[in-house]
């Protein structure tokens, strides 16, 4: 996908001026240019997925094209990796999502609690799948090879049924699932007090831009987008 050129605006010498971001439909997009950390609601606002964007200006960032797979592994590689279980689907390529590991998501991001997983693909409800973390949001990245799809289709086969949450017998289920199972049965994650509970600001997306001058250079994400 590419947009037609525009022209550029006076503004500050940004320098390299082409970054790498992931980006929702009505979202918004921040980089480090030039030492200026700057934050853009990108052209066209309708956009969604993994785009190579160039800044015009200090306001105004556009979408050059789509992403390579090569450049989106790279960006991925510096965010923070969770394992986490699909719930159900907040709208267009949004899912609410619970901790797969508990343990695991302490370690990486903080208190284990339900979150938004941005971009996701062919997403089913408690399929088990790896998120990356850059600060501010929760990107799709794969599924996790280390999930049990039988647990998967055996939770969605008891949801249909309406099966109680005390009445599941399902081998293999662990306190995780039982989370997950629960969130989608109540029709949202309202589940063992407010940590559980999205607010408006956990749908409000910033994600964070890598500059196509440090793709080669270890840097973190998450200093972009970790406080706003």
């Amino acid at each position: 996908m590419r947009t037609r050129s525009m022209r550029r605006r006076p503004g500050a010498d940004l320098g390299i001026r082409r970054f790498i971001a992931p980006c929702v439909q009505g979202g918004r997009v921040r980089a480090r240019l030039s030492g200026l950390l700057l934050t853009w609601s990108p052209t066209p606002r309708r956009f969604e997925g993994w785009g190579l964007f160039e800044a015009l200006d200090l306001r105004q960032a556009v979408v050059v094209q789509r992403a390579e797979a090569g450049a989106v592994l790279r960006w991925q590689a510096r965010c923070r990796p969770v394992r986490v279980l699909l719930v159900r689907p907040l709208g267009s390529r949004s899912w609410l999502a619970v901790p797969a590991c508990r343990r695991g998501f302490s370690d990486a991001v903080g208190e284990p609690r339900a979150i938004p997983v941005h971009l996701v693909e062919g997403g089913r409800a408690f399929e088990a799948v790896m998120a990356v973390y850059d600060g501010g949001a929760f990107w799709y990245a794969g599924a996790d090879s280390g999930g049990d799809p039988g647990v998967a289709s055996a939770l969605r086969a008891a949801a249909s049924a309406d099966v109680e949450l005390g009445d599941l017998g399902v081998q293999g289920l662990r306190e995780e699932h039982r989370v997950a199972y629960a969130a989608a049965a109540r029709g949202g994650p309202a589940v063992e007090g407010s940590r559980w509970a999205l607010g408006a600001r956990d749908l409000s997306v910033i994600s964070a831009g890598l500059c196509m001058a440090e793709a080669q250079e270890h840097v973190d994400l998450c200093s972009l987008v970790g406080v706003y």
